[in-house]
C-alpha cells in the first residue's frame, strides 16, 4: 500500500495538491492518503511582544485547522475515496518531514508558493525545507 501524505494550510496551492492527490488516490488501488494541517505555535510569531497579554487563541487554531482539513478533504469525498485528517503542531517544515517519516509515508504532496530556488531559499519557504529534510519522494504542485 502507498502512503502519501498532503500538507494543507487553507491555500490556493495547497487546496490543488489535495485535489491532485485525490485523482492519484482515484487512479491507483490501495493509495493511503492523509491530509495533514501543522498548526503554528503563536508565540512563535510573538515572542518579541512578552509584554503584551496574549488572548487565548486555541479554540480559534483549531477551529481554523478543522474547517482547512474538511475544505481540502472534499475532493476526496466527491470521489467517494477515503481520507484520514491530522493536526500537528510545531514549525511547519520540520514537522511535516518528522510526521510523514515517523508515520512511513512514501510520498509527500504538497503545494508550493512558486516562488524561484533563490527567493525560496531567502524566505524559507515550507516546500524548500521538506524537500531538504524528508526522507520520502516529495512532489511539489503549483
Amino acid at each position: 500500500m502507498t502512503k502519501i501524505l498532503v500538507p494543507v494550510d487553507g491555500s490556493e496551492n495547497a487546496l490543488r495538491a489535495a485535489a491532485f492527490a485525490a485523482g492519484m488516490a482515484a487512479q491507483c488501488a490501495g493509495v493511503q492518503v492523509t491530509l495533514l494541517h501543522v498548526i503554528v505555535p503563536v508565540e512563535k510569531y510573538l515572542k518579541f511582544f512578552t509584554d503584551v497579554p496574549m488572548p487565548p487563541m486555541e479554540d480559534d487554531l483549531q477551529k481554523y485547522a478543522a474547517d482547512t482539513l474538511a475544505e481540502a478533504a472534499a475532493p476526496f469525498v466527491n470521489a467517494g475515496l477515503r481520507v484520514d485528517k491530522q493536526i500537528a503542531d510545531g514549525d511547519p517544515g520540520p514537522t511535516i518531514a518528522r510526521y510523514a517519516g515517523d508515520n512511513g509515508f512514501d510520498q509527500i504532496v504538497m503545494g508550493t508558493r512558486g516562488l524561484g530556488d533563490l527567493k525560496g531559499l531567502i524566505l524559507g519557504s515550507v516546500s524548500h525545507q521538506v524537500m531538504h529534510l524528508a526522507k520520502c519522494a516529495v512532489t511539489l504542485v503549483k
